[in-house]
């Protein structure tokens, strides 16, 4: 696409460093490399800014990322919105993110991801509202297949990026999936 951009300023350097990298309209099919082995195509384009200070000394960064109505296996999902600060002297990585279509139908996820924590790094709480299901299909493939309908609910993330635990209580409406082991609906 001729008006995506990536544009990478600043310096890295020893002393006081600033390094931006901004995204505009940055095309969603690109990661199609990284995503495509997984089931997943994406369609839709990129914007914001993610900021890194003192890379060297006493890093800290920032990003505010949004999306517009994305496309997610010829599915429209919505728009996508992150916000992350991270604050070095505690190590956390304060953290909002949403997924959210017109009809604020998706979900919300805010807390914070612990650097120095082993066991317990994650601990994000959130709202899912309508959700598709289908979204997680890639992420299901090898237990169950055929996944249809929303989900409601509240939910809890904690443990690792590598094990996450979701805890929460939640509203499955017209639901149908089939169980790969068991072949059945």
């Amino acid at each position: 696409q001729e008006k995506q951009q990536v544009d990478l300023t600043g310096v890295m350097s020893n002393s006081n460093d600033q390094l931006k990298v901004r995204f505009s309209e940055f095309d969603l099919g690109s990661f199609a490399g990284i995503t495509k082995p997984k089931g997943i195509l994406l369609e839709g384009a990129l914007n914001g800014n993610i900021a890194i200070n003192s890379v060297f000394k006493n890093p800290q960064m920032s990003a505010n990322i949004r999306t517009s109505p994305i496309r997610y296996n010829d599915m429209e999902i919505g728009s996508f919105m992150l916000n992350a600060d991270y604050q070095p002297n505690e190590e956390l990585v304060q953290v909002e993110v949403a997924l959210q279509n017109e009809l604020q139908q998706g979900f919300q996820l805010a807390g914070t991801y612990n650097l120095a924590a082993a066991e317990q790094a994650l601990n994000l709480k959130g709202q899912l509202h309508k959700t598709n299901l289908r979204m997680v299909q890639p992420f299901l493939k090898s237990l169950a297949t055929g996944i249809e309908g929303q989900v409601s609910g509240d939910v809890h993330i904690s443990g690792t990026l590598q094990r996450p635990s979701f805890s929460g209580l939640a509203t499955l409406n017209q639901t149908a999936f089939q169980v790969n082991y068991l072949k059945t609906a």
